[in-house]
C-alpha cells in the first residue's frame, strides 16, 4: 500500500485487486434499498476512487470501515461492505471515526 500525500488530499495506492470482483460487490452495495438515498452515492464514490483512480481517500476508507461494523437499517449492507474490505484489504477494517 502506497500513500500520497498532496496539499488537499490524502490517496492511498492498494496492492491489486480483482477488478470484476470489486465491481460486483459495489453493484451487490448498490442493490440495498437503505434509507433515503441508499447506498448510490457512496457507491459512486467507491467506483470513481478505485475503478477509475484505482486508489482510494482516507475518508472513504473510514466511511468503509462504519459501514463493517453498522447496525439497523444499514446494517443490510453490512456483510457487503465486509467482502469489499476483503478484496481491498485482505481483512476487514476495523471500526474508524
Amino acid at each position: 500500500m502506497k500513500i500520497k500525500i498532496d496539499d488537499d488530499e490524502i490517496r492511498i495506492r492498494l496492492q491489486k485487486y480483482n477488478v470484476d470482483d470489486l465491481e460486483a460487490l459495489i453493484v451487490e452495495l448498490r442493490s440495498h434499498p437503505i434509507g433515503g438515498q441508499g447506498t448510490g452515492s457512496f457507491c459512486d464514490i467507491l467506483r470513481k476512487e478505485l475503478l477509475e483512480q484505482q486508489g482510494i481517500s482516507l475518508p472513504t476508507i473510514i466511511r468503509l470501515s462504519k459501514w463493517c461494523h453498522t447496525s439497523g437499517t444499514w446494517a443490510k449492507g453490512e456483510l457487503t461492505a465486509r467482502k469489499i474490505s476483503i478484496c481491498l484489504f485482505k481483512k476487514i477494517l476495523p471500526r474508524l471515526d
